[in-house]
Parts: C-alpha cells; structure tokens; sequence
C-alpha cells in the first residue's frame, strides 16, 4: 500500500461489508476494521490497482481489485460468506497471499 504523499493524486474506498468487524487489508498491510471504512468515513489511498482483502473469524476471506481514480470514491458493498469448521491459521497469511 502506498501512503499518499503530498500532491500525490488520490481517491478514496468505501466499504459496506458485514460484518462490521471484518479486518481490511489494503496490498497486503492491515489498515483497519470496515467500520472504519463505511458510511461517511473511507480510505484515502494513491491513485491506481489495489487489492483489498476483508477477514473475519468464522467467514471466507475476501479479496477484491480496486482502481483508485482520482478524486473519486469507489464503494464495495458484500456480506462475506461463512465458512462452517474452517478458518485460517493467520489472518495476516491469508491477506499476504499465503
């Protein structure tokens, strides 16, 4: 994930995910929880591909593309899916790709 310089061009994500607890992974680096995400409130990231990666104990991981245009606000919106006697070893694992 890069972090906005100053100048640099940047959008912004918003997330409408349940649940609401769902750690957010942005390449890879824990950002934060969706709520942090939703509503009013984004992510401000540098303009281009990204991919976010939403885990919750008890449900499937998720992972999405996102383009990052300039000035604009991409909002995804999903329900994860439960995962019934599954759930990885590590959350950071999981969103790295491991």
């Amino acid at each position: 994930m890069q972090i906005p310089r100053e100048g640099a061009p940047t959008g912004r994500v918003q997330l409408d995910v349940d649940p609401g607890s769902a750690l957010v992974y942005v390449d890879g680096k824990h950002v934060g929880v969706v709520t942090e995400f939703s509503g009013y409130k984004h992510l401000e990231l540098v303009t281009g591909p990204h991919f976010v990666t939403i885990i919750a104990p008890h449900y499937e991981p998720l992972t999405v593309p996102v383009l990052v245009s300039r000035g604009h606000t991409v909002t995804y919106r999903e329900t994860l899916t439960r995962a019934y006697g599954r759930w990885p070893i590590s959350a950071t694992d999981k969103a790295e790709g491991h």
